[in-house]
Parts: C-alpha cells; structure tokens; sequence
C-alpha cells in the first residue's frame, strides 16, 4: 500500500488514538467513552512493551489506524494468545487495505512472541466488520462473550 507507515504507537500519538478510539467505542452499545480511563489505558499498554503492542497507522501524514493486542497465557493453548483488542480505521482510510496491514503486522509481532492463536470480540451488528474478518481468514466461535464489573 502506497505511502502507509504502520509503527509503534509513541505518547505523541495519544491525541489520535484517542480520537480514533471514541469512534470505535461510539459504535459499539455495550461501552461508555472515558477519556480519562481510556488514556490510561493506552498509556498503560504502551508502556508494556514485553506483552502488549500499540499500532498506528499513518497516511497522507495523518494517524488514520488503531490496533493493539495483548499476550495472554491459555490454558487451552498451552501457551499464548494474542487478544486483539481495539481495531479501528479512520473512515476516510477504509476500504484501502490499511486495516488488513495494521493486522498482518500485529499478527507478525504476536507470533514472534509464541502466540498460538488470535483472538478478537467484535459487535454483533457491525456486519461490516464482521465480513472484513470473515474475508481475512478470521473463524466466528460458538462462545458468547460475558463480562461483569467486581463490587467494590
């Protein structure tokens, strides 16, 4: 792809991040935007560079992708995984294989570092990215995805 650089996220690009991920998250009903938690939590994960990794993708000199994973030990596996957590591409950058690259990078520094699989959750209705996925090799599971905050 002409004139893309995908790289390590650095603080510089909090701002972007950020921006790239609200879009993300206001697509998604079961998640509430935080810019507080939020940039921690890309601070926190870029900052870990042993298991997890912050990916960015430039175009036209702006930061027009956002993906990241984070290395888990599975039971299952019997060894890592790579869960793919925030995935997005700027709406003016789609349907430019910048989000398939961001990908195949990240896949490529998850399994230098023995991760046996990929995983990824993705929004029911998003049927957009859920074909992408679908078109890119990635297999739907029968699992359901659940999650519950612990009482403080």
């Amino acid at each position: 792809m002409k004139d893309v650089i995908v790289r390590k996220a650095i603080p510089d690009d909090m701002d972007s991040i950020l921006t790239l991920f609200k879009s993300l998250v206001t697509m998604e009903p079961d998640f509430e935007y935080h810019l507080r938690k939020h940039r921690a939590g890309f601070g926190a994960m870029m900052a870990d560079s042993k298991r997890c990794r912050v990916l960015v993708a430039e175009m036209a000199g702006k930061v027009s992708g956002l993906c990241t994973a984070q290395l888990l030990y599975s039971s299952a596996m019997g060894g890592f995984i790579a869960l793919i957590e925030n995935f997005v591409v700027a709406d003016a950058f789609r349907g430019q294989g910048l989000g398939q690259q961001l990908l195949e990078i990240l896949e490529q520094w998850a399994k230098k570092r023995g991760a046996l699989r990929f995983d990824l959750q993705v929004d029911q209705n998003n049927a957009h990215a859920r074909s992408f996925y679908e078109t890119n090799g990635w297999v739907e599971t029968n699992l359901a995805s659940y999650f519950k905050y612990p009482s403080l």
